[in-house]
């Protein structure tokens, strides 16, 4: 069974590693979306992409743009949106959902829970 973890960020540079490192015996693919409106972008996207290939995880990424009506907003404009970018594009069997700050403990059972 194939497990795609799926978040969206903002600019998460200080978290994303740690999140990563605490669900990684839960996924095989990491399907991120970044969302930041017009703000400038930080590396969590350079992380995330170099975390993932230092662990073995497939690594799929996009941007969700704001809508010509709200592209002036200093934040995202649909949530559910940028969320469902990143589930059209992981390719996992089964799905979870994630946030960048979210650190979890026994995420090893996961797996074997779902199979």
């Amino acid at each position: 069974m194939r497990l795609s973890l799926c978040v969206i960020c903002g600019n998460e540079s200080q978290h994303i590693e740690s999140m990563l490192a605490a669900f990684a015996p839960a996924f095989d693919e990491f399907s991120l979306v970044r969302a930041i409106g017009k703000r400038e972008p930080d590396d969590t996207v350079i992380k995330a992409e170099q975390w993932c290939r230092q662990n073995g995880k497939d690594f799929v990424f996009s941007e969700h743009l704001n809508e010509a009506s709200a592209n002036d907003w200093d934040h995202v404009e649909s949530f559910a949106r940028a969320r469902n970018a990143a589930v059209r594009q992981a390719s996992g069997d089964c799905l979870f959902w994630a946030d960048c700050d979210d650190v979890v403990r026994g995420a090893e059972d996961l797996r074997g829970i779902l199979e």
